[in-house]
């Protein structure tokens, strides 16, 4: 319990000095979160409305595809980026890997299942008739 809060002791001295490191990498760290949180957002909640709302071919595999996807492991997704931005992966031309961006799709490779499926589900347990007023 000492290790613990000397821990949080040290690092609110640290941010209270104006470390410029400290700052440096906090900022970094909200940016690239902020970042895949909106891309995860975007893209997550226009793919669970359509999976929900317009019938189309296959609908149901992505919808339990989206449902598999949220319960993906971080590590397996990170390695799956990995994977592909190496140096010799599929996208290794375009000198991704370790770099914000990189950090930015393993997270959104995470997130935007989630958001896909929490959404469809809400969209599809709506009522008929609601969707029926909405058109008229």
């Amino acid at each position: 319990v000492d290790l613990i809060r000397d821990a949080i002791r040290e690092t609110f001295l640290l941010l209270r000095q104006g470390d410029s490191e400290i700052w440096s990498i906090t900022l970094r760290t909200l940016i690239i979160c902020g970042s895949s949180t909106i891309v995860s957002f975007i893209v997550g909640a226009s793919a669970g409305f359509c999976l929900a709302v317009l019938p189309f071919r296959g609908r149901g595999a992505l919808v339990t595809f989206a449902n598999t996807g949220m319960g993906m492991p971080p590590v397996i997704a990170g390695l799956l980026v990995a994977v592909l931005l190496w140096r010799s992966g599929p996208l290794g031309a375009l000198n991704l890997i370790y770099t914000p961006i990189a950090m930015i799709i393993s997270q959104c490779v995470i997130a935007i299942p989630l958001v896909a499926a929490i959404t469809a589900g809400s969209f599809m347990s709506l009522p008929e008739s609601l969707f029926l007023q909405i058109r008229s």
